[in-house]
C-alpha cells in the first residue's frame, strides 16, 4: 500500500516504522440490490449494499476484527523501533 516507488520520500520522516493489518469478506453471503429510481437516465439508481445482512457474514467479520486486535496486541513484543503501543487497551475491550 502507498507509494512504493521511492522509500526515502514516501515514508514519514518521524523515525518510526508503520504497519497495518486488514480484513475483508472474500465471498459474502449478504446480497444487496440496485433499483431504478426514475425514468430519467440522469437520475442515479437506488443502491442498497445490504452489507452484513447475513448473520454468518457478521460473525466472520467480528472474528476477523478480534483476530486483528489480537495480532496488534502482540506488536508490543517486537524489538523493532523504540516503543510500540497497542491500539486497544485492556480496559477498552468489551468482549
Amino acid at each position: 500500500m502507498g507509494n512504493n516507488s521511492n522509500y526515502m520520500k514516501a515514508d514519514p520522516i518521524d523515525g518510526y516504522n508503520y504497519g497495518s493489518f486488514g480484513f475483508a469478506l472474500a465471498s459474502p453471503l449478504s446480497r444487496g440490490n440496485i433499483s431504478i429510481n426514475s425514468s430519467d437516465m440522469a437520475d442515479p439508481p437506488l443502491i442498497n449494499p445490504n452489507m452484513l445482512s447475513s448473520s454468518a457474514d457478521a460473525e466472520v467479520m467480528l472474528a476477523a476484527f478480534k483476530r486483528t486486535r489480537d495480532m496488534w496486541s502482540t506488536v508490543s513484543n517486537l524489538t523493532i523501533g523504540r516503543c510500540f503501543h497497542t491500539l486497544v487497551t485492556e480496559t477498552e475491550q468489551t468482549d
